[in-house]
């Protein structure tokens, strides 16, 4: 069922890039994206959260907690509420990314594919995604106190969302003939240091268990080898077809500087990988980073460098989804949906 939604979406996108008038279509898939978050009913971790809606202040960081609490002001509300907004959430925020740019169908079909169906799960690391790319929108306007507070109430939302702060910090005090080299300098100093600390950190946190939870015993190399190189592939693919940008507007080329400077300057979070479970969320969400990056490009490539960097990001898309398909179940996620109840 999955592959068939992701076939008919491909298709409309496919359609899409035919038409002259794009912007129904764009919507449409946008509000189809909304409603599978807004509308969904079971998952690896519903009742889960479930049991948080029911003790928020016990389980839940203080932003996420505020919005529980908001939503029980009105007789008691429930989780479903809070998939509501945060539906209407993930829809606006992709609305006013793309309604600057034509080809939103496609990068929005990548996202259908990976990552939407583990965000679909992770309720709360899907609020602080989105408000991350709304403060990376907002940054690239040069709106950085705006941008800042953005992303201080998506980390309130989860505290993972602090670790945000030194990509973002790294951009803000870039020096175009520097940038790239003080990255790369403090990437690896940083993933030198990471395995040294590992031991220091586990027996510093001893028995503190959400700590304990996040930390992983040993240092976790594939991790860090599959995260590692789609990041360093990624950066060296955008960064060829963005010197074959043509025609293009300062309005989209701050934006497309912002965006790639913001995952190459990820690269200093890579040590993370090596002792931390479950940090793979950050690259993950720097795979959205990607298609927001691909959608701001391809209307300035030539036809050719546009199906050529296309292909590539659908591709890396699909990787992606097939690896996490096999270890969850994308149909019980995506159809566990009011949507497809009978």
């Amino acid at each position: 069922m999955a592959l068939f939604l992701f076939l008919i979406i491909g298709f409309i996108s496919f359609i899409n890039s035919r038409l002259k008038t794009k912007k129904p279509i764009n919507i449409s898939l946008i509000i189809l994206i909304g409603l599978f978050f807004a509308f969904n009913r079971d998952n690896q971790d519903y009742e889960g959260y479930v049991k948080i809606f029911e003790n928020v202040q016990a389980y839940a960081e203080p932003g996420y907690a505020l919005l529980v609490n908001f939503i029980k002001s009105f007789d008691g509300g429930n989780y479903n509420n809070v998939l509501l907004v945060l539906g209407v959430f993930v829809s606006i925020t992709f609305y006013k990314y793309f309604s600057n740019y034509k080809v939103a169908s496609f990068a929005l079909l990548c996202y259908f594919i990976f990552p939407m169906p583990i965000d679909i799960v992770q309720t709360r690391n899907t609020f602080l995604t989105f408000f991350l790319l709304s403060s990376l929108i907002e940054f690239s306007e040069k709106k950085y106190l705006k941008s800042g507070i953005l992303l201080a109430i998506g980390s309130s939302f989860h505290y993972l969302g602090f670790i945000y702060i030194i990509p973002l910090l790294i951009v803000f005090f870039n020096k175009k003939k520097q940038y790239s080299k003080i990255v790369l300098f403090a990437s690896v100093v940083f993933l030198i240091l990471t395995p040294l600390l590992l031991d220091v950190i586990m027996s510093n946190v001893a028995g503190i268990r959400n700590t304990q939870h996040y930390l992983s015993k040993t240092s976790k190399i594939h991790s860090l080898l599959t995260w590692g190189s789609v990041l360093v592939l990624d950066l060296i693919i955008f960064n060829y077809f963005i010197k074959k940008i043509i025609n293009h507007d300062s309005k989209t080329i701050n934006l497309i500087n912002t965006l790639y400077r913001f995952m190459l300057a990820s690269l200093t979070l890579l040590g993370g990988l090596l002792i931390l479970n479950e940090f793979n969320r950050v690259f993950r969400t720097l795979f959205i980073v990607k298609y927001l990056l691909c959608g701001a490009m391809l209307p300035y490539l030539s036809a050719r460098n546009k199906i050529i960097l296309g292909t590539y990001t659908l591709s890396t898309s699909i990787l992606l989804g097939l690896f996490y398909a096999s270890g969850l179940d994308y149909d019980y996620i995506l159809f566990s949906n009011l949507l497809f109840s009978n």
